[in-house]
């Protein structure tokens, strides 16, 4: 019986793997396909209501923060990319994701995004190349990547929708965040501490590597951005501490309330959340629940 859940256990662990990653691998690939292909037009043309036109994006998002050197603009898209992406990965591994299509939505804008970054890192721009016409006017130019987003954008609101009751179940006694306060503040700080630490580093790098190169409006820009990255590490390593120790302190927690109720003569089956640790502890207590029953 143990083995036949742990072989489940994988399968499925095996699916929200498949679901997470594949759409992103697949946008992304699709997306350099479809950038170099756009690349070799050499003329316009229309299929219904789309036009085909090669376009480069030198700016941002349509066009923002065009004004700026490249370089600049290179380190900023660069940046938000980067952060995206671990933001990404970092959902991922602590939320408690059921649907499939709250993970394919992640996956999909995940891989758009990175999609345009490629583009910055190793061109000059992004390469844009159809848009929209309707009778006179005509959409600002796109590519797949952009399309891919605004699809991740609409099943991760479905998957949210569908995962909320797991999130936040009715019936769970455990409808708090912190259960342990002593324990997930001190997680949540020291992982804060850790991010920002590392952050540091990296900016002080940073400033040092470019600062002959960069007149002083730049630089204060680059101080004004760094300190918001240090601001959103900071805030993910704690906000990621306390919801990792939850982890932990919320079996304890759980536990605890389990032997009290068994002591005052209640029985109930003992359930974990999926991702809690220690998820041996609710064949250990039926066991012992069994046994209980046994003897009275």
């Amino acid at each position: 019986m143990n083995s036949l859940k742990l072989l489940h256990l994988k399968d499925r662990a095996k699916n929200e793997l498949l679901y997470a990653f594949l759409p992103f691998i697949f946008v992304w690939g699709l997306d350099r396909l479809s950038k170099n292909w756009a690349e070799t037009l050499q003329d316009s043309f229309s299929v219904t209501f789309l036009k085909f036109d090669l376009v480069y994006n030198h700016g941002i998002m349509m066009g923002w923060l065009s004004h700026l050197p490249d370089h600049v603009k290179t380190t900023i898209l660069a940046t938000m990319g980067a952060v995206i992406l671990s933001f990404y990965i970092l959902i991922l591994a602590v939320a408690p994701i059921h649907s499939k299509w709250l993970r394919m939505g992640l996956s999909l804008l995940a891989g758009g995004i990175v999609g345009n970054v490629t583009d910055r890192l190793i061109g000059f721009a992004v390469v844009d190349f159809f848009s929209f016409h309707f009778i006179s006017r005509m959409s600002p130019f796109y590519n797949l990547a952009d399309l891919f987003q605004w699809l991740g954008y609409a099943f991760i609101a479905y998957g949210i929708y569908q995962d909320s009751v797991h999130w936040w179940p009715t019936q769970d006694f455990r409808n708090k965040i912190l259960i342990k306060p002593g324990l997930q503040l001190r997680s949540g700080l020291l992982l804060g501490m850790m991010n920002f630490m590392v952050g540091v580093v990296f900016i002080v790098f940073g400033f040092a590597f470019f600062k002959e190169d960069s007149n002083s409006s730049l630089i204060s820009y680059y101080f004004i951005c760094g300190f918001i990255i240090l601001l959103f590490l900071a805030l993910t390593g704690f906000i990621t501490g306390v919801i990792l120790s939850h982890r932990v302190a919320g079996p304890i927690y759980a536990l605890e309330k389990y032997l009290n109720e068994s002591l005052d003569g209640t029985t109930r089956d003992f359930k974990l959340r999926k991702n809690d640790e220690f998820k041996e502890l609710e064949e250990i207590c039926t066991k012992l629940n069994s046994k209980i029953n046994k003897t009275k």
